[in-house]
């Protein structure tokens, strides 16, 4: 906007000096401005930018369809629904406006979500509009998020092998066993796959980061030796029929962080026997999670035999929800002298005490821990817990000599707790527990408000 046109707006009594300033920003800023206001995931939705953007004045909606990158994410589902647009309406106006949408993002790479919350018919109008134009450009697509059977139709031919050069994200949710093909997407690295089944054809031995849900273990086996790249990995079983584990040793060269967990209740404890399969050298970060609803007794004895390996390096470990003694997992953990952070969930009564008591006075036990997490989760389940111990094992971790220390302790209730137990409130008031809160040691006890645990509440 030239100094003359700012001149002339000044002199309006009705103009305000916020709004004059906006005006008088250059394009860019403004365009820069514009793409920091971009909900997570942009969608066709009148109320939300870009869209909302355009209905400000001329000036807002030059800049607006001049700046690509307000338009190279889109995301289409019902969350976007407007409440002045029935189901009908939303689809009309996806149909008229995502092809304008994604043609203002110009030649940028797109990140693309599709989401078939409604049943097929009701989205048959967009086969004949909206999947052409997103088919045509695949070349640009760098991330591909899809749920449902309508949008499966993207990837079920395999027409798509070798036109998309630019994908490295691929999410895909609920197809019901059907066929997805992509074999030929040379920079795909990243994949999550929901309800997982054998005719997903892609080519693993590029990923470096795997999510898998309602796996079964000999699709899993089968992943590892194809996913020869794999750095971080993500799997939740689902086995409904006995396996007999193989006899014989997979080794992954590669994966450094490993979630292992179980999709719905399984009385046999995998995934802890699954660890008896297991060589992985380079792993320094693993999660085992049973059910929660109905946690099973297993024996700890395949995680000692993993944690066993003369080479492994682990440098954080998460349990939750595996009864198991305090003592035998106390056993497991003298084997991983590396730790720096071990996290513990529990929905039955814990001697928490044993562990503070041989953190305490024991240099050789856990010796580079510099984080401590502990949960309990029901109201008839308390840890069995003296706040003297648990004090004492703090202010020894934060002044001894020759080990690391111990930064970060976090004792948490979760969700199905209902009311703060006592010993708590008497903890936080120690005079050592305040001290050391004072000196820099970060310290939490209550309930869960930290993201970091979403793992523990998920």
């Amino acid at each position: 906007m030239s100094s003359s046109a700012v001149h002339r707006l000044s002199n309006r009594p009705h103009v305000d000096q916020n709004q004059l300033s906006i005006l008088a920003l250059p394009p860019e800023i403004l365009g820069e401005i514009f793409v920091h206001s971009l909900p997570e995931w942009p969608g066709p939705d009148p109320r939300n930018a870009p869209e909302s953007l355009c209905r400000v004045c001329r000036l807002f909606r030059e800049v607006a369809v001049s700046t690509p990158r307000l338009w190279n994410s889109l995301r289409v589902e019902s969350f976007y629904l407007s409440a002045t647009l029935d189901l009908e309406a939303y689809i009309n106006f996806c149909q008229a406006m995502a092809p304008i949408w994604l043609s203002r993002a110009r030649s940028l790479p797109l990140s693309l979500s599709f989401h078939d919350e409604w049943n097929k018919a009701s989205l048959s109008s967009l086969e004949t509009t909206l999947l052409p134009t997103i088919i045509a450009l695949s070349e640009q697509w760098r991330s591909l998020a899809i749920t449902g059977d309508f949008w499966g139709s993207l990837l079920e031919s395999g027409s798509l092998d070798g036109k998309v050069p630019l994908l490295e994200v691929l999410s895909i949710d609920n197809f019901n066993d059907r066929p997805v093909i992509l074999r030929d997407a040379p920079k795909l690295r990243i994949m999550s796959v929901d309800l997982y089944h054998p005719q997903i054809q892609v080519p693993w031995h590029q990923l470096t980061k795997l999510s898998a849900r309602y796996i079964d273990i000999p699709s899993f086996l089968e992943i590892l030796r194809n996913s020869t790249s794999l750095l971080q990995a993500s799997f939740d079983f689902d086995d409904d029929e006995a396996v007999v584990l193989p006899v014989s040793t997979y080794q992954h060269a590669n994966i450094q962080r490993l979630f292992l967990g179980v999709a719905d209740y399984d009385e046999r404890g995998i995934p802890m026997s699954i660890l008896d399969c297991l060589k992985i050298p380079a792993l320094n970060d693993l999660t085992v999670v049973l059910d929660w609803r109905k946690p099973v007794s297993v024996a700890v004895s395949p995680l000692l035999s993993f944690l066993s390996q003369p080479t492994l390096r682990l440098h954080t470990l998460a349990l939750a929800y595996i009864t198991a003694p305090m003592a035998d997992l106390i056993e497991c953990l003298k084997l991983a002298p590396f730790l720096t952070h071990f996290k513990f969930r529990s929905t039955y009564p814990t001697d928490f005490d044993i562990l503070f008591i041989r953190l305490t006075r024991c240099a050789d036990f856990l010796p580079r821990l510099e984080g401590l997490l502990v949960v309990f989760d029901r109201d008839e389940t308390p840890p069995r817990l003296a706040t003297s111990v648990a004090v004492e094992m703090l202010c020894w971790r934060w002044a001894a000599v020759g080990i690391a220390q111990l930064k970060s302790f976090r004792l948490v209730h979760g969700p199905n707790v209902s009311i703060s137990p006592l010993f708590l409130n008497l903890l936080k008031s120690e005079p050592d527990f305040q001290r050391l809160e004072g000196e820099g040691m970060l310290l939490y006890v209550g309930r869960n408000v930290d993201n970091d645990l979403f793992w523990l509440f998920s």
